[in-house]
């Protein structure tokens, strides 16, 4: 039976009913009793929101309770390509070759796949329904934005007590994981979770909420990022920075650590968000920053790999702690390389804080000397966006995440955390998105350092391969003083002991691990020669 068979059957029911035929008192689960009750339901449930976004409300309402709203219902879904007939109604490829036995082959949906094609036509696509005769098209607008809220946060989670390591670490974690919970974020950034049993912890903590997360291993310790979604991730990838200090500085531990940016390509309904969270190296010293060559080539490969793993999704957000203030020469090789925006710069919303998230004096774990109202803090963290295929459009960002609520006295780390919210939407038709603008002058500024960083090491390279035969021509002299002066034998051989411990560290520093920085630096260096150049 075709569907205006099936539609002239209903008609005659109908008309049946009224002139009182008993045969049709009770009728078919699927004809009209089912759609009238879903009608009155919709109605109800309209009335409550006179003078609202009534559509919306009314979608909302139909997702909810979309299979308490269709359990009676026998639901047919037609699959394969539709064509037009002559009379004007649509047949299947499926049709044609049912025709010729037994009629059209239909399939008689479960409740599991009444729900994947709602979310399907909530993704903005067509659906398409036989529903007792008639061929119903479902259609949800793309128009309306999609709200999604993004917070990050470096937890200062080193793995050892203070003062080798981090203050009240456990109990920190714990009250982290706790306010994620109390908030209705959509997806979370942490940076310094340097134990992995740590991000388990919190992983068991927020799998209820946040379902997907996922930790980016590197390096001896870590990476220290991870992320936490309410959405799906179908997708990772790592990349850890080429230049990431000196093995040498234990004390400072970022080479150990394999700082780097983690991707996480994460599905939203219809759209494709490419999610970066990232940590830079350390300043520490800033009258004589000896990492500034390698943070720059960091800020570089940063930029690039955003700008070369974004062109296919509709939306992408960066965040992390990038350990640069805002006058940095990092921070405009970030912004400008990888054209993006800068959430505390573009937020709409007025904010008496000054964004500062790192040496606050309201932090608890800001050295006293730190303290003052001239210098009220650094602003190292940041949340960065960029739209893509659709339009992604700031509506609020905040500093969060300073005191623990239950505890007045104590920070949830000695950063303070940055909070976004965004709306998202289609049609985004700019031309020039994802057009880099970058500043000749910057550029020339960033290769003139990078060649001063080179300068230094050819210059390290030469004084420790120097000491290296200057301590071989020591080891060598012990043997003669251990002959000609008697009772030294002990004393050689300590002495021995400790100069061939300085003479492997400067043999693999000044012969392979300053070669390896040379070499990263002179491949930075020619890539933003080559942007230069363009």
């Amino acid at each position: 039976m075709n569907a205006i068979e099936e539609q002239k059957t209903e008609s005659e029911v109908l008309q049946s009913i009224f002139d009182g035929d008993q045969r049709f008192v009770v009728i078919s689960d699927n004809k009209f009793q089912v759609k009238n009750d879903i009608k009155a339901r919709l109605l109800a449930e309209a009335k409550r929101y006179v003078g609202m976004a009534v559509t919306f409300t009314l979608f909302e309402y139909i997702r909810e309770n979309f299979e308490d709203l269709v359990k009676d219902q026998v639901e047919i879904y037609e699959t394969g390509n539709c064509e037009m007939n002559d009379n004007g109604s649509e047949i299947t490829r499926e049709d044609e070759v049912q025709e010729i036995t037994d009629g059209v082959k239909k399939m008689q949906m479960t409740k599991a796949q009444k729900r994947r094609m709602w979310n399907h036509a909530v993704a903005g696509k067509f659906v398409k329904f036989q529903v007792t005769g008639r061929n119903l098209l479902h259609y949800c607008p793309e128009n309306m934005p999609l709200v999604l809220r993004v917070v990050s946060l470096n937890c200062w989670a080193l793995p050892f007590s203070w003062p080798f390591g981090s203050s009240d670490r456990t109990l920190r974690i714990k009250k982290i994981g706790e306010a994620l919970l109390q908030n209705e974020y959509d997806i979370v950034a942490l940076e310094e979770i340097w134990k992995e049993r740590d991000f388990l912890r919190l992983q068991e903590t927020l799998k209820e909420t946040y379902v997907y997360s996922y930790y980016f291993h590197s390096g001896f310790t870590g990476s220290g990022l991870c992320v936490f979604s309410r959405y799906p991730i179908v997708s990772t990838l790592m990349h850890r920075f080429t230049l990431n200090g000196f093995a040498h500085h234990i004390h400072r531990g970022d080479w150990f650590g394999g700082k780097g940016v983690g991707l996480v390509e994460i599905e939203i309904e219809q759209y494709r968000i490419n999610f970066y969270a990232a940590h830079l190296h350390a300043e520490y010293d800033p009258n004589k920053d000896l990492y500034l060559p390698h943070r720059l080539a960091q800020a570089f490969e940063l930029a690039q790999f955003v700008k070369h793993t974004s062109y296919s999704a509709d939306a992408l957000i960066l965040a992390g702690d990038f350990n640069i203030e805002p006058d940095c020469l990092a921070y405009d090789l970030i912004m400008q390389n990888a054209n993006l925006k800068d959430a505390w710069i573009q937020k709409p919303n007025s904010c008496d804080d000054c964004g500062a998230t790192f040496g606050r004096f309201d932090n608890c774990y800001t050295p006293e000397r730190f303290k003052n109202m001239k210098n009220y803090g650094k602003r190292l963290d940041y949340i960065m966006y960029k739209s893509g295929k659709s339009k992604i459009e700031l509506k609020l960002c905040e500093i969060r995440m300073k005191q623990i609520h239950d505890q007045k006295s104590i920070s949830y780390s000695d950063h303070a955390g940055v909070y976004a919210e965004f709306y998202i939407s289609e049609w985004y038709d700019e031309i020039t998105k994802n057009l880099s603008l970058i500043q000749p002058n910057l550029l020339k500024r960033v290769i003139e350092i990078q060649q001063e960083g080179i300068t230094r090491v050819r210059r390290d390279r030469f004084i420790f391969l120097s000491l290296f035969i200057i301590l071989v021509g020591l080891i060598l002299s012990t043997f003669l003083i251990e002959q000609h002066v008697p009772g030294t034998v002990t004393a050689t051989l300590i002495l021995r002991f400790f100069l061939t411990l300085l003479i492997g560290f400067c043999l693999w520093h000044g012969f392979i691990g300053l070669t390896l920085e040379y070499k990263a630096l002179k491949a930075s260096k020619a890539s933003v020669s080559m942007l230069l150049n363009e």
